[in-house]
């Protein structure tokens, strides 16, 4: 890992790059899963109609990402989106 001290030039900029690598880059990774398996899942087990949209399910499905969370596109938004927020200038608590 990179160290430098705060006050020094750079610093803050070097803190960044390793804070977007080691949080936020991950972070974004499982969210795009989050909001790509809810689309393959519905597809697949709710019976969608060939040449429909996958929110047009006609069966309730209950397995896979289902069986975990209820909405896990709203979930991958928050995984997302969480990390950045919170590293940005606004949300230090600092």
């Amino acid at each position: 890992m990179i160290h430098a001290p705060m006050g020094a030039p750079g610093g803050r900029r070097i803190a960044q790059f390793v804070t977007f690598w080691l949080l936020e880059e991950p972070a974004w990774a499982l969210g795009a899963v989050l909001l790509a398996l809810p689309i393959l899942g519905l597809r697949l087990k709710g019976r969608v109609a060939e040449g429909e949209s996958y929110v047009e399910t006609r069966a309730l499905v209950e397995t896979g990402i289902y069986a975990v969370v209820r909405h896990p596109q709203y979930l991958g938004w928050m995984v997302m989106y969480g990390p950045l927020v919170l590293s940005s200038p606004i949300g230090r608590w600092r």
